[in-house]
């Protein structure tokens, strides 16, 4: 169970999430394809609207699994999630949203029939074994920052949250040099260039604040 405390951790960017077309497939299900609109990047109601369904913790674990293996299809049927506008919404905003170790997935699609939603196809950024390379290396820096914080019961929470807060700006430096010159590279974005290489942006230390949180207890949402 997560602790009460929760933070939110802010980005101050607008960034890309998705909607939904809907063209008819062949077998009698429908194919949905994302395309991109801006919102801000927020996504607590998310967790609202996954909850009215199952729990969202057993959820992303699932879909985890899944991401960690690269896997182009993963069953979601035994979910039992109706197939409505707000719950494909929400499940995209929870991977690009509140998963941050799914850095690797660049974009997807939904299958569903008339009464639930039956499958998710993604698309990754990288094999498998250079995902799971990747995640092994920001597990290792993740350990470091969280060294004699997690588990410390004599901490509370306020004081886990800044002393992450504060090794996590000693471990890495914000990526000025190709922000001005606007080759951002799509690492920057994310923990794998916060925990992984040490450099990133806003979204890259909001993303990795966000996943070591949790990985003391503290209930975050971006």
């Amino acid at each position: 169970m997560k602790r009460t405390l929760s933070f939110i951790t802010a980005v101050s960017l607008f960034l890309g999430v998705f909607l939904f077309s809907s063209p008819a497939a062949a077998d009698g299900e429908i194919y949905v394809t994302p395309t991109q609109y801006q919102t801000q990047y927020y996504s607590q109601g998310t967790f609202s609207q996954i909850q009215k369904i199952t729990n969202v913790d057993n959820f992303r674990e699932y879909l985890n699994n899944g991401f960690r293996k690269c896997n182009k299809r993963i069953d979601l049927s035994s979910f039992n999630i109706p197939a409505t506008d707000a719950n494909f919404d929400a499940i995209w905003d929870l991977i690009f949203d509140e998963m941050p170790e799914a850095f690797h997935v660049s974009n997807g699609s939904l299958t569903y029939n008339a009464s639930k939603i039956m499958y998710i196809e993604v698309n990754y950024k990288y094999s498998a074994s250079d995902y799971n390379a990747i995640y092994t290396k920001c597990q290792q820096s993740a350990a470091k920052i969280l060294k004699g914080i997690k588990g410390n019961s004599s901490l509370t929470d306020v004081e886990k949250a800044l002393l992450i807060h504060d090794r996590l700006a000693l471990c890495c430096e914000y990526d000025y040099k190709n922000l001005q010159s606007n080759t951002l590279p799509y690492s920057s974005y994310n923990i794998y260039g916060i925990l992984g290489l040490g450099i990133g942006v806003c979204q890259g230390y909001a993303e990795a604040y966000d996943f070591l949180l949790e990985k003391v207890g503290i209930e975050s949402y971006i």
